[in-house]
């Protein structure tokens, strides 16, 4: 874990901000990165998966159940 966020509630902009704080403690290109997240909603969401795609991020979601 390089960054995060807490929060009371789980929500697709908490994913955001804990993924750009990730990235600005890191030396590496986007990218070059390979994401592992469960299937919550939170990652599923349309502006967190539009954030991967635009920095080129491979998204990788472990199977249901």
């Amino acid at each position: 874990m390089v960054g995060w966020k807490i929060d009371r509630r789980m929500e697709a902009s908490l994913v955001v901000e804990a993924h750009n704080r990730s990235l600005g403690h890191r030396q590496v290109e986007p990218e070059q990165l390979i994401l592992h997240t469960d299937q919550g909603s939170q990652y599923r969401a349309a502006d967190y998966r539009d954030l991967l795609r635009e920095q080129k991020i491979v998204c990788s979601m472990s199977a249901k159940g």
